[in-house]
């Protein structure tokens, strides 16, 4: 899940978290992440990321499935 400028509980993605334990698969959630939720240098508006913050999610978000997909081939 992809931050959101005010965003304080991901509670709404419960089930949908619930759902990826059940089969497995990871659920990368930045939801309510400190480093973007709040910081109006990554948010166009409160639901949507600008340029700079596209960037920096995009790379972050490249890191993290890299990592993972490097995890599961061992």
């Amino acid at each position: 899940a992809s931050p959101k400028y005010a965003s304080f509980s991901d509670e709404e993605f419960k089930p949908l978290k619930d759902l990826c334990l059940v089969y497995h698969v990871p659920f990368i959630n930045h939801y309510c992440d400190s480093n973007y939720c709040g910081n109006l240098t990554y948010f166009a508006d409160a639901s949507h990321l600008n340029i700079k913050g596209a960037e920096s999610f995009t790379s972050m978000l490249a890191s993290e499935v890299k990592g993972i997909l490097n995890s599961h081939q061992k």
